[in-house]
């Protein structure tokens, strides 16, 4: 790591684009939409993301036993000995098991950097230690680098002499430390950026390390490894993120002409990965904007294919937010940063297979993981300014436009809803028939508040569509019932509400019902503030277009509810739609235009403004000792020389769930 001094304080350069963002974004709504297409699952050449990825380097000898504990609760998978300063002056092997101990006991893999500087059997001997000799509780040590940011420590010489001077000393050491176990993967040569001349020469070129140790059938390096710290004055999240991409593009293409070029494959492919990353100094580490460039940098690293991302470093320099203050944990109160809580989110839900995400907007960054029946979808707003709708989807369909939208490939169906705060991030979880939201801001990370979590109904998996099938529609010559079989979401021969014994027996078809006929062939429920905790379906809260076309005096509904709620609470809207334009709302009240169908002698009350349309029972209520109601309500038309177009059923969402059986217009 080379430290460097702060040449700017950005916080006045964040307050002019933040005011500037807010005027813009006060000048009209933005609509966010998102598109997950079912897509992944025959994808074969979808990228697997490396199990190591999130990782973290110790560096401060002195750790304390919360920042070891609030390491291995961050989930990071990889942890990097190493650094310029352990090339001259490696840790104690004590230090170094006990570090190695922690770091295998918290589930992740450590990297144990050798010196440049020391004869080559130093290095074989720190691997016989580990590797050979036998501690208990410690596993061999799979990963190595060799030296640390080569072209800083040698002076900053011309980069054309830089790969034969790393050369000179990487091929013996990893000779010497392949002889002791040739299982192990050494990584190098850790610039301290993406230097193109020496990575060129180093990597296929004319020092190239990457060839086999001669008569032997293992390579000396087995990964190309490169640091970068920003030296901007701008925005992590934006200058900071937009730093690292072309050199994310430039490793993996670099290593996948080096395995072309030696024919490495499975096993002995070459990799690459970042041995170290953070903004410039102590003022810019800890910022939001940070956060959000190490969530674009692992995004860009899963997309890319790295093996590990380790920043610098887990804590030092007391995490007083200066100088060479590079930590993942703020000192004052050890509270995580915006970094931390990044790479905690890469680390615990971005496993398995890798979805691109397309922005159409680059204040935004999206991008998701399908692991087996689970899909996450990280979308970060480094923009300024109002709160913004989103809407994502979960199947592919039509882009309405004009709107912003996003594209990530994955598994699913449907559509979800919600809004992203300016500088946010949030993580959505969707798994059966929940979604997990996890959402993080910029004012939380200034309050030192934790993200916040969420469980919410997936409304995804609404029920919208009968089980069974709904017989077909008798035409009658007189055409005045109207047809709600597009919109039934349970048959008549259905057990209600996933209820065993809960069916109603109605005969389906047009039949009279206490004076007027009905059309029924089904059910529709929507929705209430209780129904999912009831009977663990969704329901739609709503459903629009009801086709009618046609004049009426009056309008019979069939109807009743599910669910108690106090007298009078509204339940549902009907909204009449006619064709010049002009709408009517009739609002159901509960227990005085109707009531639960499941009536219960000793507590329901018939409602007041309806009549009786049929009674009868079903092996669920004989049970109970109730009795099965259902109620016609009659609603005189105020414009009967205008046609009716289109009805709107629309739930309160209180607790008690509105139930249509049939319309018929008189």
């Amino acid at each position: 790591m080379q430290i460097h001094p702060l040449k700017h304080n950005i916080e006045a350069e964040r307050q002019e684009q933040k005011a500037l963002h807010q005027i813009i974004m006060k000048s009209f709504t933005l609509i966010i939409i998102i598109w997950l297409y079912a897509f992944i699952s025959y994808n074969t050449n979808a990228q697997q993301i490396s199990p190591n990825l999130v990782g973290t380097n110790v560096w401060f000898r002195e750790l304390s036993k919360e920042v070891w504990d609030l390491t291995k609760d961050c989930g990071v998978k990889t942890i990097r000995i190493g650094g310029a300063a352990y090339d001259k002056n490696l840790p104690s092997n004590e230090t170094l098991l006990e570090w190695i101990k922690k770091i295998q006991a918290m589930g992740a893999e450590p990297v144990l950097q050798v010196s440049q500087y020391q004869p080559a059997e130093v290095a074989a001997e720190l691997v016989r230690l580990f590797n050979v000799e036998k501690h208990e509780g410690i596993a061999p040590v799979k990963y190595w680098n060799i030296g640390n940011e080569p072209w800083l420590q040698a002076g900053r010489p011309d980069q054309s002499t830089i790969g034969a001077f790393v050369e000179a000393y990487f091929k013996p050491i990893a000779a010497a430390m392949k002889t002791v176990d040739p299982t192990i993967k050494i990584y190098g040569p850790n610039f301290c950026d993406y230097l193109n001349d020496p990575i060129n020469d180093l990597f296929g070129g004319k020092n190239d390390i990457t060839i086999k140790v001669p008569g032997k059938d293992y390579y000396y390096c087995d990964g190309l490894t490169w640091h970068r710290y920003p030296q901007g004055d701008g925005d992590p999240a934006v200058e900071g993120a937009n730093d690292f991409f072309s050199r994310i593009v430039k490793a993996k293409a670099k290593i996948d002409e080096v395995n072309a070029l030696h024919n490495r494959t499975g096993n002995e492919a070459l990799i690459w990965g970042i041995g170290e990353y953070n903004s410039k100094g102590g003022p810019e580490v800890h910022t939001w904007g940070n956060g959000q460039m190490f969530g674009a940098v692992l995004g860009w690293c899963m997309e890319y294919e790295a093996k590990f991302a380790t920043s610098w470093s887990m804590f030092e320099h007391g995490g007083d937010r200066k100088g060479s203050d590079f930590s993942l944990i703020d000192g004052t109160n050890m509270t995580p940063r915006a970094s931390y809580r990044h790479m905690e989110f890469v680390a615990k839900y971005f496993t398995g297979t890798f979805i691109k995400g397309i922005a159409a907007d680059t204040n935004y960054i999206v991008y998701g993981a399908q692991d087996g029946d689970q899909l996450n979808v990280m979308i970060m707003n480094r923009g300024f300014g109002e709160p913004c709708e989103f809407s994502l989807y979960l199947k592919d369909t039509d882009k309405p436009e004009p709107v912003l939208h996003f594209v990530v490939q994955g598994q699913g169906d449907g559509a979800y809803k919600d809004v992203i705060q300016g500088r946010a991030t949030q993580v959505l979880i969707f798994r059966g028939d929940s979604i997990t939201k996890i959402n993080y801001t910029s004012e939380d990370f200034d309050n030192e508040r934790p993200p916040d979590y969420s469980k919410i109904i997936n409304k995804m998996n609404i029920r919208t569509k009968p089980l069974q099938t709904i017989d077909a529609r008798q035409l009658p010559d007189d055409n005045k019932y109207v047809d709600l079989g597009l919109f039934y979401n349970f048959a008549l021969s259905e057990e209600i509400h996933g209820k065993p014994g809960n069916k109603i027996p109605l005969q389906s078809g047009i039949n009279d019902y206490n004076g007027v006929k009905f059309d029924v062939r089904g059910i529709i429920q929507l929705a209430s503030n209780v129904s999912y905790e009831k009977s663990h379906i969704l329901y739609p809260e709503k459903i629009t277009g009801i086709p009618v076309n046609r004049f009426a005096d009056t309008l019979c509904f069939l109807h009743s509810s599910a669910w108690e709620s106090k007298k009078g609470t509204d339940i549902a809207e009907i909204v009449i739609h006619y064709a010049n334009n002009l709408e009517r709302t009739i609002t159901i009240k509960n227990q005085i235009d109707v009531e639960d169908w499941w009536f219960n002698p000793e507590k329901s009350i018939f409602p007041s403004n309806t009549e009786l349309a049929w009674e009868g029972s079903n092996k669920r209520v004989q049970d109970l000792g109730l009795v099965l109601k259902l109620y016609r309500y009659t609603w005189v038309n105020p414009v009967p020389d205008v046609e009716i177009t289109a009805i709107d059923l629309i739930s309160s969402m209180n607790d008690t769930g509105y139930m249509l059986y049939g319309i018929t217009c008189l």
